[in-house]
């Protein structure tokens, strides 16, 4: 186990070693990882290593599972959220610049591009399109993952990555929740109008 830990960090300098960043040595990393663990929960000793277990013993007594989970997942949030829960996190520079109407935009559009993004390899346009939408909605809650999503993707972006972005309204759900809220401006085609001015050569004005 502690092996695995030593591993593990190990391998997060895989990128420099290598001099360029590996997805496919991550893919493996991730799978060699879970199965491992998935092997020891299954055929290991309930209570942990041998150093470990009359600790462990000992808190099985003390807390139930559930309160375990909680705590572990308390334990994690607070570690990855220290900064701010300190005082000391990054000043947002654009806080005071641009309207709540604004951010509630980028968030938005931030969430869709991301959520399409993430849903392009599926084959499937019923199901992509369904993808599209649940990934969407995670990130809407992710916002963090979604500004990276993004980030990443802009870093070499594609022009089939370009026209999925563009054509999101094209999708079957958000073409309907558009209409349902702004029916007015989704009635096409408009007939559109341009003041010419007084000193035009053109007899009509618009």
């Amino acid at each position: 186990m502690y092996l695995l830990f030593f591993l593990r960090h190990l391998m997060q300098t895989e990128d420099y070693v290598l001099g360029r960043p590996s997805v496919k040595l991550r893919k493996i990393e991730a799978i060699a990882i879970a199965c491992f663990f998935s092997a020891y929960l299954y055929s290991g000793n309930k209570h942990g290593p041998v150093l470990l277990r009359g600790v462990f013993a000992k808190l099985s007594k003390r807390f139930t599972s559930w309160q375990m989970v909680v705590i572990t997942v308390l334990w994690l949030y607070s570690g990855r959220n220290f900064s701010k829960i300190i005082g000391h996190a990054r000043p947002e520079p654009l806080e005071n610049i641009y309207t709540p109407s604004y951010f509630r935009t980028i968030w938005i559009t931030t969430a869709l591009d991301a959520g399409f993004w993430t849903a392009m390899p599926i084959g499937s346009k019923w199901f992509r399109d369904l993808c599209s939408i649940t990934f969407t909605a995670y990130y809407m809650v992710s916002t963090d993952q979604a500004e990276e999503k993004v980030r990443k993707v802009r870093a070499t972006l594609t022009l089939d990555q370009i026209r999925a972005s563009w054509e999101k309204n094209t999708s079957p759900y958000i073409s309907t929740l558009t209409k349902l809220l702004r029916p007015c401006q989704m009635r096409y085609p408009r007939g559109l109008s341009a003041y010419r001015g007084r000193k035009t050569l053109h007899t009509r004005r618009r």
